[in-house]
Order: C-alpha cells, then structure tokens, then sequence
C-alpha cells in the first residue's frame, strides 16, 4: 500500500546531521558517486543507536525516506548498509519493513516517460546524471522499496498504473533476473514496454554504469537502442519458473543458437553402462550395453543433456516438453550434425580446460597459408577475404547477419577446388552437387555450418522436373543472410507433400559458371577464378601440393578457440556495428569482426581492398575516362599517393577483365585508345587527378622507362571521405605494385613487364 503520511522532520533533520558529521560513511556514499546535492535531495541520514528484542545493538545504517509520487517525504524508510561503519545489518545490502512500494524521485508531474529502475542506487546516481544536463527531464525515475521475496508493489500490476505514461523503459540489471522482472512487467502494462540495460563492459548496473565514466550522451543512446521487451526477450525462459497457469512458449533450436550469451554445440557420443540381466540358467549377471546419446557442449565449459518434462497423462509425444538441463526450453530433440567437425578428443580436452588454442592472428596465418597451397587465385586479397570467412563459419550463429559468396569463372578454372579447400577447414561443411532442390533444403538445415553449392546450374537441372521447388530453394537462399528471414516453410513433394520449417541461415559458397539471379547475387561477395597460368612463367604456383597443414587440427583449434572468446567476439560485434547501416556493411560484418580480433594489418588491409572493389558497381563505365577514375580510386584505396601511368593502365584491365567474367564480354573499349602512357598521362592531367603544378618524375624499372605522378590532394581527401570508417592503409612506394609475377593482381593481363621481368630473374 502507498504511504500517505509525512516523515517527522524534525526526525529527519537529526539523522542527516548525524550523517553529515560522520566523514567516513560520507567519503563512502561520494565513493559511490553521489554529490551533496543529491545527498540533500533524498534527505539521506544515519541511523541512530538501538537495542533489538535480543539486546543486539543496530546502528549507522544509510536511511532514505520513502518519497510518494507528490514527491513527499513519507514515514516509510529504506536502510542500506554501509561496509565496516554499520553495525548489525538486518541485510547485505538494504531492507525495509513492511510490504514493498514505489520509490519515486520526484514529484509525478505529467512525464511522458518512465524509467523503471532495480534499487535506488541506480535511481539516485541517474537522477544526479539527468538533473546535471537537464533540469526540466521528461523522465520520471520510480523504484521499489527491497522486499527478499522480489514482489512487487501492488500498484505495479494493474494496467492503469502503467499506461499513465507513454513508453516505460525497463530499466532492470542486465541479468537473468533483471529479465524475468522485465518480462514481468511487460505482461502486466499493456503499453510500450522497452528494455533499457547498461552496456555489459560497463558491469551490471547502471551504478556501475556511471561510477565508469558513463556519459548521458550515451545514456540518452542506449534510451533511443531500447527494443520493445517482447521481441527481445525469451518468453520460454521465463516459464523456467514452476507456477500455475499458461505461458508463453518460445522453444530455441540450439544447434544454431547464441543464447543468454552462450554457443551451443550438439555432439554425438557413445555411452557404455553396465546391465545386470539374468543368463540362461536364471542367474543374474552383468553385461556392458552401449548406446548413441546426443550431448551438448556450452561455451562455459559444461555439458548438458536433455529431459522430458512430466505431463498429464494422455499427452501426445508432440506437445511434450524437452529441455536442457540448463533449462533452455528445446524446438526439438537436438541432433548432431553428420558433417560434425569438433572431435571428440578436442571437446575433452576444452571440457577440461587444456591445452589453450594459440592467438586468432596465428591460427589465421596457417588458415591462409593452407588456402595459398590448395588452390590458385588470379586476385590476391581474395585469400583474405576467405581467410576471414572461416572463422565466420564456427561463430556464425552469434551475427545477425553473414556473408554468402559467389564464385564465379569458366569452366576448369578452380571453382570447384575453391570449395572443397574451404569445406576441409570451414565448420560443419558440406559440398552439395547433384541432388535435388528438396535434398540442397534439407541438408543446409541439418548442416548447421558451412554449406558450398557446387554448381547452381546442376542443382536447377537436376530439379527441373519440379521448377517450383528449384524456384523455391533460390528465393529462400536469397533471404539466407539474415537470422531473421532464414526461416522457411519447405514442401517437399517427394515426401508426400510433407511441409517442414526448416533454417537456412549460415555461410554459403555457390559457385556457378554463368553467375547467378541477379537479386541473389547482390547480397553475395563475388570472387572470380581463372585458369592457372603457364608454368613457364609462374614456376613457384603449385596447387594440390602436400603440405604441412592438418585441416582437422585447424578446425579443433577454431572451434575451441571460438567457445573460449565468444564474449570477445559478441561485444567487438556490438561495439563495430551495434547498427548497421546497410546490406553491405551488415553481410561484411562478421569478416570485419575477426579482422578487428586478430589485429593483423596484412589481412585487414587485404579484406578492405576486396570489399571495396566487390562493392563496385557491376555496370561497365560509360566511357575510357569513368574506366580511369575508378582505376585511380582503388589504386588510392590500396595505400598509393603517387601512380605510374602503366600502374592505372594495368588496373583499368583488371577492371574489364572482372567485367568480362560476370558478363562473358569481351573488353568494350579498344585497347590503343586508352593503353597508351601518353594517353593517360594526358587524361590524368586534365581532369584533376593529378597534380599538374609538380613535374612528373621517371623511373627505371627492368629495362621500362615508367612515368610517375603524385595523385592530387583534393582526390585523396575525397577518397578518404568516401571510405570513412574502414582501415587506413599504409603509404605505398609508386613501383611497389610490381613486386613479384607469380603473386602479381595484373599476371594475366599482358602486362609490359613482366617479359622483361622474368629476363632479368633468369
């Protein structure tokens, strides 16, 4: 019930004096981050000396009275303990007697917004924050008296109480108890209720939220992030309690789930018990007797099986209940992938916490050098990009979104080889081939990983007697990318027009000669293969070749990796894109996130050239010139600020040569109108992307005379202002594009080097 009366203030006069002349139970409340002002505000005191009905003394507890929603001081009290100052607390932290009410800190006066706050700490250092930047707040802060049996007060569960405001931002810790009484709440208000928590790296509470330099720029940015409770919060977590009544039901799929802050992964194992049986004589006897049971691995180091829940009797096996023991509620009987690639040896020895995986930056290195030995590239930033890609694949189910890449290139150009590579390191892989529509479904739902589409065409031709389903199957990849839309519905007409909802979200390589539907391929990353040049002239590429990698290891060494830091990938993801801000930056996300994580300069600068130039338009430049300015963008972009003339050449065909393969056309423009030095020297000068007050210096190299011109500072600004927020790249040396034929971006495009090149190595 509301307290209606007023404190004694002649009571509350005598307990703030108190308080004033103690200075180590002041030093403690300022410790804590409160001011004098706001000491003053809430009337703060200490409580005076007296005897329980056992003789125990009690006294120098922190006491606040109890303000009403007139923002009246009331006889009501809630004391806090003070470490090592009082004496005798009645709790850990703070009590009060009678049965809980609402705290209010300030006068109720029409605030459009309410911020329902865990205690009064969190109350009162956020009305300090508040009322030191804005004095006439629309924000009304209100809190419940302690109460040990977590009631609330009675007030709070009517819906007038509620819906005197217009949002209420639920303001609890951020912890599973903060959530159930946010649920809570929710079901009671039937308003907008919204989720308002303190950042995890700022601790718990909004306390800890403020005593770490928290600034209310911030605050007022987590106020505008704060989504509505009911699509954020598990309504099948809440039902962990055993009360009486319905509930919502919101089992998870835990083979693909990031949930309450945790992987999941689901493992086979075999599990040999003894069995006492009676032989044939009648004499009982023991036996070993085996059995698969499937157990799930959680990123904490445990491991937990399901249970059946008990149910009335009569109740069909499809509306039983199954859980971990945990008590995650479960869509189904988890099952563990066929393609699981988590040995059982490894999973032990991360049970067991040994043997700790090496740095990402190191695990990546043989990533990368494992992809150089298994396949060719024409492009040399594509092994970053796919070096990037496979840590993605064991972590993918913390992102909202993943990448999808197309591979694209004539036929024996490696497309194939580029997947099966990737499938030896990547998470739960799985080639696809020659199966139908409905078996390409199926299979990316139970993978649970990494799924590579060998050839599109085939899958369609295979199912072209039923061309809905083939239809079927591209529409649901095109939504593939993001958790949200992965979800599908399937018919298979083969089983009897069985419908089943099926998941499609994960990473995914489709490789196709003749490229993809056009929607499709504008939310994948384009990669283009060709066929490995002549050995004569690149003696050191050797594809297919034994190696020392073991992609097994690797993949142990990945999955635990990822399991120890999956926090650290979380809050990088949080912190990198807590929004992003289109498809583009959305689906290339997870890349950015393990670049960020293992701070390797070389693959972050080489995933950034790749994005950038997968991000250009696919439409070929309406004349030479608009060839040349992108030439000159993604020469900049790669680090250079001084160009040779042969440099921008060699990249306007490289340009042309990507067109070529998506397009299967050949080059549009004739290659003496642009190909000569003096051409786009000339066009370099004349529309501005050089400078022309600076003459032009020349340069020496194997045999080539090479002209070179310091890019103007107004383009470069441009640039740097188109590519905000990506990674800086060092300044390159002019010359330093040809640093080698065989790892060489140009190798095969008639480059006027590279005979004289390899003359002079020979």
């Amino acid at each position: 019930m509301k307290s209606k009366r007023e404190a004694n203030q002649e009571f509350l006069r005598r307990r703030q004096k108190r308080l004033c002349n103690n200075a180590d139970a002041l030093h403690w409340i300022k410790k804590q981050g409160l001011s004098d002002k706001t000491i003053a505000v809430f009337g703060l005191g200490l409580s005076e000396l007296y005897l329980d009905s056992q003789n125990f003394p009690h006294e120098n507890a922190l006491l606040a009275p109890v303000i009403n929603e007139n923002g009246i001081f009331t006889n009501r009290t809630i004391y806090l303990n003070i470490p090592n100052i009082t004496v005798n607390p009645s709790a850990k932290a703070m009590w009060a007697k009678g049965d809980c009410i609402t705290y209010y800190a300030e006068k109720r006066n029409l605030q459009p917004f309410v911020i329902v706050c865990e205690d009064i700490f969190d109350l009162w250092i956020t009305q300090q924050k508040l009322r030191e930047s804005d004095s006439e707040s629309n924000f009304l802060l209100i809190s419940s008296t302690p109460d040990n049996s977590e009631k609330i007060p009675v007030e709070w569960k009517t819906s007038s109480f509620w819906q005197q405001f217009e949002i209420v931002y639920l303001g609890f810790h951020n912890s599973l108890l903060g959530e159930r009484k946010a649920l809570q709440l929710s079901r009671i208000a039937h308003c907008e209720t919204k989720r308002l928590r303190p950042p995890i790296q700022s601790g718990s509470s909004w306390t800890e939220f403020w005593r770490q330099s928290g600034k209310i720029k911030e605050f007022r940015q987590l106020l505008g992030k704060a989504s509505i409770v009911s699509e954020t919060l598990s309504i099948g977590n809440d039902s962990n309690n055993n009360s009486l009544g319905r509930f919502g039901y919101k089992p998870v799929d835990i083979a693909a789930a990031f949930h309450q802050g945790h992987l999941y992964y689901p493992v086979e194992t075999l599990v040999n018990s003894l069995d006492t049986v009676k032989d044939s004589s009648g004499n009982q006897t023991t036996q070993i007797s085996s059995r698969t049971e499937v157990v799930v691995i959680r990123s904490d180091r445990t491991i937990h099986t399901v249970r059946e829940e008990a149910a009335p009797r009569g109740t069909p096996s499809e509306n039983r209940i199954l859980r971990l023991t945990d008590g995650t509620l479960l869509a189904s009987r988890p099952k563990a992938s066929v393609y699981s690639t988590w040995s059982w040896q490894s999973i032990e020895a991360y049970l067991q916490n040994r043997g700790k995986p090496r740095s990402l930056k190191t695990i990546l290195k043989d990533v990368k050098a494992f992809l150089r030995h298994e396949v060719w590239l024409p492009y040399d930033y594509d092994y970053d990009l796919l070096t990037l890609l496979v840590p993605t694949t064991f972590a993918q189910s913390v992102f909202q979104a993943v990448p999808m890449i197309l591979v694209t290139g004539e036929p024996g150009s490696g497309k194939s080889a580029i997947g099966r590579a990737m499938c030896q390191i990547c998470a739960n892989a799985a080639a696809v081939g020659q199966i139908s529509a409905a078996g390409v479904a199926r299979l990316i739902h139970e993978t649970k990983g990494f799924v590579m589409l060998d050839d599109l065409e085939s899958i369609g031709k295979h199912s072209k007697a039923n061309s809905a389903q083939f239809n079927d199957l591209v529409q649901a990849l095109k939504l593939s990318y993001n958790k949200d839309t992965s979800w599908k519905v399937w018919t298979d007409v083969r089983q009897g027009m069985r419908a089943a909802r099926l998941n499609f979200f994960g990473v995914k390589m489709i490789n196709n000669t003749s490229g993809a539907d056009p929607i499709l391929t504008s939310r994948m990353l384009r990669i283009f293969t060709r066929k490995i040049p002549n050995q004569s002239l690149f003696p050191k590429v050797v594809v297919g070749s034994r190696n020392r990698f073991n992609p097994d290891s690797l993949r142990d060494e990945l999955h635990t990796w990822t399991f120890e830091n999956v926090e650290l990938i979380d809050a990088t993801y949080q912190r990198l894109f807590p929004q992003p801000s289109d498809r583009a930056a959305e689906i290339a996300a997870p890349l950015r996130v393990f670049a960020e994580i293992a701070d390797d300069e070389e693959l972050a600068k080489g995933l950034e050239l790749a994005l950038s130039i997968k991000n250009e338009s696919v439409e070929k430049p309406a004349d030479p010139i608009d060839l040349m300015m992108q030439a000159v963008r993604n020469i900049v972009r790669a680090g250079y600020r001084e160009i040779s003339t042969t440099h921008v050449t060699l990249e306007m065909k490289s340009i042309q040569s990507r067109q070529s393969i998506n397009s299967r056309e050949p080059y549009r423009f004739k290659a003496e109108k642009w190909e000569s030095p003096a051409w786009v020297g000339r066009h370099l000068r004349t529309y501005g992307f050089v400078e022309i007050n600076v003459q032009s210096s020349r340069f020496w190299l194997f045999g080539k005379s090479l002209r070179i011109y310091p890019v103007k500072n107004e383009f470069l600004k441009k640039i740097a202002d188109e590519n905000e927020g990506t990674q800086d790249h060092l300044k390159k040396k002019p010359l330093d594009f040809c640093s080698g034929c065989g790892s060489c971006d140009y190798r095969e495009l008639n480059c006027p080097l590279m005979s004289s090149r390899k003359r002079a190595e020979n």
